[in-house]
């Protein structure tokens, strides 16, 4: 009786080892006076506490594919990610198109790094207002 209780809880172990890790994290984009903000998901802000800022890539999506726009520099020392972050020092001039965000946090130990990831659509009216 033990023996196959014991080759369940070893076999349970082991294929939870292998279960796959979500490499890219949702992340909410909002527009807010014609610029991009993002926030990061609650649920992984409160299970690190602060997180760093560690960079981030926008790309927009062309004919022949993704063109990056914009990539920040990584800034010493790594500054705390707000609950919510705006592009406004980016030099991008926002348009209708498909656009990804890609952002990476860290601990402060640099030991966890999160990366997340959004693809959206923006849509511009006739008086230059963005919406998503």
């Amino acid at each position: 009786m033990i023996r196959p209780l014991l080759l369940l809880a070893l076999t349970l172990l082991l294929v939870s080892c292998h279960l796959p890790r979500q490499y890219l994290l949702p992340l909410k984009v909002i527009v807010e006076n014609n610029s991009l903000c993002f926030s990061l998901p609650p649920e992984v802000m409160n299970h690190h506490g602060a997180l760093y800022y560690a960079g981030a890539s926008i790309s927009l999506r062309e004919e022949e594919g993704w063109r990056v726009l914009w990539q920040s520099s990584l800034q010493t020392p790594l500054s705390v990610i707000p609950q919510k972050k705006c592009f406004d020092d980016a030099p991008i001039n926002w348009r209708a198109g498909t656009y990804s965000l890609l952002v990476v946090s860290s601990t402060a130990e640099g030991k966890v790094r999160h990366r997340f990831e959004k693809t959206f659509t923006l849509t511009q009216d006739r008086t230059g207002h963005l919406a998503l």
